[in-house]
């Protein structure tokens, strides 16, 4: 039973001895491998910024579009209000020769009454039927 005992030892002993396979290289990712990773960050960092750069100068492009278009505008306005200013003198100037013109007077109202004015414009309403006439015969007033 002693002999058993020390061979599963032996055997055990040599099960441990060959799984180790002498390994005494650092663990860990070497220094080629950092360097790699460091400039594959660096390269990628560098495309979004210019990546954020081109987005800042479209927006700039287009807040600078934006001024130019408001500063045409209102040089536009300022310049309407010159004319406007320029032109109110001169009907000044031209509107002594002419203080004897009347306004025309107002067309004549046409078109739908409402019921209010229908009893008015019916000469022959009957007091029975409450003098309203119905859409079709708003302005027929000869009845």
């Amino acid at each position: 039973m002693k002999k058993t005992l020390i061979l599963f030892a032996a055997c055990g002993v040599l099960a441990m001895a060959a799984c180790n396979n002498g390994n005494t290289k650092p663990e860990g990712p070497t220094q080629a491998q950092i360097d790699s990773i460091a400039n594959a960050k660096a390269a990628d960092a560098t495309k979004q910024q210019a990546q954020k750069d081109s987005i800042m100068n479209a927006a700039n492009a287009e807040t600078a579009k934006a001024q130019a278009q408001a500063d045409s505008l209102k040089g536009a306005m300022a310049q309407k209000d010159k004319d406007a200013t320029k032109m109110s003198a001169h009907h000044k100037q031209h509107s002594d020769h002419n203080t004897t013109t009347q306004t025309p007077p107002p067309p004549p109202q046409t078109g739908l009454k409402s019921h209010a004015d229908q009893n008015q414009m019916n000469n022959n309403s009957n007091t029975n039927s409450g003098g309203l006439k119905s859409h079709s015969d708003q302005n027929n007033t000869n009845k």
